[in-house]
């Protein structure tokens, strides 16, 4: 979920999910996608 979702956040911090802190999220577009697909 996006890290604005606060509602979202609430609910699974609300029964008893845990934050995975280690993931990294990472996008690719525009030049960077083209010269990726080259």
């Amino acid at each position: 979920m996006l890290d604005w979702n606060q509602p979202a956040i609430d609910f699974y911090l609300s029964i008893g999910a845990q934050p995975q802190d280690e993931w990294v999220r990472y996008r690719l577009t525009g030049d960077a996608l083209r010269a990726f697909a080259e």
